[in-house]
């Protein structure tokens, strides 16, 4: 995921990593060619990031670690967000989908693989450069803390959503964002370009948080994108659509998160936590039915057969499947499944085994000839031997 970068990017980045800092109880020292004299040139050798614990402790001497980015500052606190940022006993992998065990936006900002970028490339020198635009001249202000961070979480969530639908393009300018149309752009920057070129331009206000404009060729508009005032504004409407996404594609395989939202942005962007933990639970109950009668460890020998694992009843059972071998039965049937009459769910699916052996079969066929067999009706069977 490629997120354009800027200076109010960094700056929020800053702000909010700051505040993080101060409230694990920890000082920044800032070591940028320090003056002669001063306590960072006495004390210090090198430019770095330092940690001073204001509480005394200076657990595991990390008063003496120098580090090169905001980055590093931030991974080297972990222990301290597990006590800051969570509820007391809380496992960070076990309860991480229930928000009620953690500050959610200050976790998912420590997650974010976009502030993540933004604070790799604040070094002391960027940081003293961020400092005198005004970075950091709120001081200790609880409300400027949560709006950047939602501000960096929805602008790395609208980008995630855009990702997915290939015929939008997203830009920024001026404190203000802008969206394509429907396959008129493929190149931000060519936007860019339009977008600036209409900023002067006649423009036709559609509400309150979203301008549409459109330059005309004659009768035809050559380019034509939204405006909107902040990137909540396009991520609130998707909401609809991550819901349906989740549905139609899943949020897990073999029960590993694999939606292109965390469970957290997912929060973040406005989908309850009873949606989320709802479909988990779908989910995981479809995979348990699945997996009952789901055949594996599929193998065939040099006598036309083949041989292949199911489960059943939390146990694995062994299956022979007659390829070809007609003198001993018919072709493309189950031989035998160890034990299988003792399981009712195997007697049940028996036939459903069966067709996921004989597909396996020809997948098998396929391999071997290129050739894909084409069923002229539900009940063929498939005469592959003399290939096989």
């Amino acid at each position: 995921m490629n997120i354009p970068i800027n200076n109010e990017d960094l700056k929020k980045a800053l702000f909010v990593a700051k505040e993080i800092i101060d409230e694990e109880e920890f000082e920044l020292v800032i070591v940028n060619n320090p003056k002669p004299d001063t306590k960072e040139h006495l004390f210090y050798e090198e430019n770095g990031f330092y940690l001073q614990d204001t509480t005394g402790t200076n657990l595991g001497g990390i008063e003496s670690e120098r580090f090169d980015t905001l980055a590093e500052v931030i991974d080297r606190l972990d222990i301290y967000h597990n006590d800051y940022f969570w509820e007391a006993d809380c496992d960070r992998t076990a309860d991480e989908l229930d928000p009620v065990n953690y500050d959610l936006e200050n976790v998912a900002f420590l997650e974010s693989d976009y502030c993540a970028e933004l604070l790799s490339q604040i070094t002391p020198a960027k940081y003293d450069e961020l400092a005198y635009e005004g970075a950091l001249e709120l001081g200790h202000n609880s409300k400027a803390w949560s709006d950047n961070i939602r501000y960096l979480l929805n602008k790395e969530i609208a980008y995630k959503i855009i990702e997915t639908q290939s015929a939008y393009v997203m830009c920024e300018y001026i404190g203000k964002v802008y969206l394509s149309d429907y396959d008129t752009y493929t190149d931000a920057d060519r936007m860019l370009r339009d977008v600036v070129y209409a900023r002067g331009d006649k423009y036709y206000h559609l509400g309150d948080t979203t301008t549409a404009f459109c330059r005309y060729n004659g009768a035809s508009p050559e380019y034509c994108f939204n405006e909107y005032q902040s990137y909540k504004d396009i991520v609130a409407p998707e909401v609809t659509q991550i819901l349906l996404d989740m549905k139609d594609v899943g949020l897990t395989d073999n029960g590993a998160w694999n939606f292109y939202l965390s469970p957290k942005e997912l929060m973040i962007a406005g989908v309850p936590y009873g949606s989320i933990k709802k479909a988990l639970e779908y989910e995981k109950e479809l995979e348990n039915k699945q997996s009952e009668g789901r055949i594996y460890e599929v193998c065939f020998d040099d006598e036309n057969y083949m041989h292949f694992n199911v489960n059943a009843d939390g146990y694995c059972l062994d299956g022979l499947f007659r390829v070809h071998d007609t003198a001993n039965g018919k072709d493309m049937t189950i031989v035998s499944i160890d034990n299988g009459y003792e399981h009712p769910s195997i007697m049940e699916n028996w036939n459903d085994i069966e067709k996921q052996c004989r597909m396996a079969a020809l997948e098998k066929y396929t391999e071997i000839t290129g050739k894909q067999y084409v069923f002229e009706n539900t009940k063929d069977e498939p005469d592959i031997t003399d290939d096989m």
